[in-house]
């Protein structure tokens, strides 16, 4: 999984230094709100979180239709639910403490105003289980660098701003299923 990252990161630096080099592609900065869904796969089958974070992401177009971009959600909320684990009532929380990463983003212009695009990259996160029974606190944090992929759209008020949508899925290596929804803006440099 490293020598993958390695490859992408590599990749990502060859492109944005040719791009920038030619000082023709845009560089963009992109804002989005998350709406996160934390599957638990767990043997405790804990039930489904769905945190809120915010999205930041820098971009550099590399081609003509291609982009290179890294990220990071910040922010994270700590949604709760109650499960009864044992025979024991306890308050369950999952909070994804960081999620940052790099992606290569094509894209394909439909209309002048429309762009459809995709995102396949790799993602490091860590999330954290709480559990709160009988005045017992006991967290658990997990890390993992997974692959993940986006499909997504964007709309052009103009020149520099467009609104974006996309929806994202995470591979499952710490007994969470992770994607989310977001909605963002996106600006041009």
């Amino acid at each position: 999984m490293h020598k993958s990252l390695s490859t992408v990161a590599a990749l990502a630096a060859l492109l944005s230094t040719n791009a920038m080099a030619q000082n023709a592609l845009p560089t963009y900065g992109e804002i989005a709100t998350a709406n996160i869904t934390l599957k638990d796969l767990s043997s405790n089958n804990l039930g489904t979180f769905k945190p809120r974070a915010t999205r930041i992401t820098l971009g550099q177009v590399v081609s003509p239709s291609v982009a290179v971009e890294e990220f990071a959600y910040v922010g994270s909320s700590t949604p709760s639910l109650d499960a009864t684990l044992n025979g024991v009532s306890t308050n369950v929380s999952k909070k994804q403490n960081n999620l940052y990463g790099v992606a290569l983003r094509p894209f394909v212009n439909v209309t002048e105003s429309l762009e459809l695009f995709a995102r396949l990259g790799i993602a490091r996160e860590e999330i954290t289980t709480t559990k709160l029974s009988l005045g017992q606190s006991q967290a658990t944090t997990n890390t993992a660098t997974n692959q993940f992929y986006s499909a997504g759209a964007s709309y052009s008020f103009n020149r520099t701003v467009k609104a974006t949508v996309d929806y994202s899925r995470f591979g499952n290596k710490v007994d969470t299923q992770l994607s989310n929804l977001s909605l963002g803006l996106r600006f041009n440099f």
